[in-house]
């Protein structure tokens, strides 16, 4: 069939269409109303009818400057609650009045309600926050709850449940808190048995990571390792005070460097080289127990006077021993100067001034004299007393 409309060359040819089996369609009695669809039955009958309210699955946005991009997160978020960021499967799922949050990873954050300014990036991570304010946390279930709290790790603060103000950056670390607060663990295991402690500081891999008592700082890496209930120590240098349990008060700096015994308090051990007690305010030079408030194993050898306000007493002198030189004593209160080596001389000159002195050789004195200038050569036992 043809159609022409009068002018040569112009019409429409209606033909039998081909590969398309033939079929019937029914038109509506009426043209409908605004925003009407045709809708068909099945059969060919076609009726106007009005669309139904439709929405994407997975977005959300419920006030304005809010993203909500995920299935069933946010889902019980008040209408009004502004700049909110939520990005993966249930992040921020019971989120209700909840500002200034951001969200990312499947689950993060999913049991936020009220709390505001926090920022969790990562599976799981801060889970377990509901009403908690201000905290940050990196990694796969990082920091599940606190307070003015942060973490960067895998299982960083994972269980923490009521501490606050604690910091921890590396997998693991500060992984048993729960109550301790004001902990700062920085490197791969550090303060990982911490658990209802606080005040610590740890920097290191594996620093502190028994310790489970207040106030300790360990700085390097495996520094303080073995500490548990010990408290209040100090340990600078890698593996420093790696043998140090149950001891408290101790300070212990070098790499590798010890305590002179394990489970003791008050100690300092500084290089191997200069000890102490602090209880007692005593120093130790080559000794791990000083007796005196400088006790020194060994030969003192000073380039200048030796001041000394009470009674100076030395040991026997070594039979290799052979000074050189001159000493000179100017006048003050001498309460006692002597040498009790057997069989030993003293060739230094040894010049007095101004000291009314008596001079004795061993057991017996020399006279009561008044001694000014030089001249003296004392070549065995001697004492001066004044």
């Amino acid at each position: 069939m043809k159609i022409k409309d009068g002018t040569a060359g112009a019409e429409v040819s209606i033909v039998t269409p081909t590969g398309f089996t033939s079929y019937g369609l029914t038109l509506p009695a009426t043209a409908g109303s605004s925003g009407n669809v045709l809708t068909t039955n099945g059969s060919g009958v076609l009726t106007w009818t009005s669309p139904a309210a439709s929405s994407v699955t997975g977005l959300a946005f419920p006030s304005v400057g809010s993203t909500i991009v995920g299935i069933t997160n946010a889902s019980s978020v008040t209408a009004g609650t502004p700049r909110n960021t939520a990005v993966g499967y249930q992040s921020m799922h019971a989120l209700t009045t909840g500002s200034e949050n951001t969200a990312v990873g499947n689950e993060s954050l999913i049991n936020l309600t009220t709390g505001s300014n926090n920022t969790a990036v990562g599976r799981g991570a801060g889970s377990s926050i509901t009403t908690q304010n201000d905290n940050t946390s990196i990694g796969w279930y990082a920091l599940r709850r606190g307070t003015d709290s942060s973490s960067l790790g895998m299982w960083s603060l994972t269980n923490n449940t009521t501490g606050d103000k604690n910091h921890a950056f590396g997998k693991s670390s500060l992984y048993t808190n729960t109550t301790g607060s004001r902990n700062v663990a920085m490197g791969y295991y550090s303060l990982f048995m911490n658990s209802t402690t606080s005040d610590n500081v740890a920097i290191g891999n594996q620093s502190l990571q028994y310790a489970t008592a207040n106030n300790n700082t360990a700085v390097g890496a495996g520094a303080g390792y073995s500490t548990s209930t010990g408290a209040s120590n100090v340990y600078l240098g890698k593996d420093a005070g790696t043998n140090v349990t149950t001891g408290s008060n101790n300070i212990i700096i070098g790499a590798g460097i010890n305590a002179p015994v394990a489970a003791a308090s008050n100690q300092l051990n500084i290089g191997n080289t200069i000890y102490g007690n602090t209880s007692t305010g005593s120093v130790g030079i080559g000794t791990s127990a000083p007796a005196y408030k400088l006790d020194v194993n060994g030969i003192i050898n000073s380039s200048s006077f030796i001041q000394s306000n009470g009674i100076v007493s030395a040991g026997n002198l070594p039979s290799s021993y052979a000074p050189t030189g001159a000493t000179s004593i100017p006048g003050g209160n001498f309460a006692d100067l002597q040498n009790s080596a057997s069989g030993n001389s003293l060739p230094t000159i040894i010049t007095f001034t101004g000291i009314n002195s008596t001079l004795r050789s061993q057991s017996s004195y020399i006279g009561q004299s008044t001694i000014a200038g030089s001249g003296y050569a004392l070549m065995a036992t001697w004492a001066l007393v004044r």
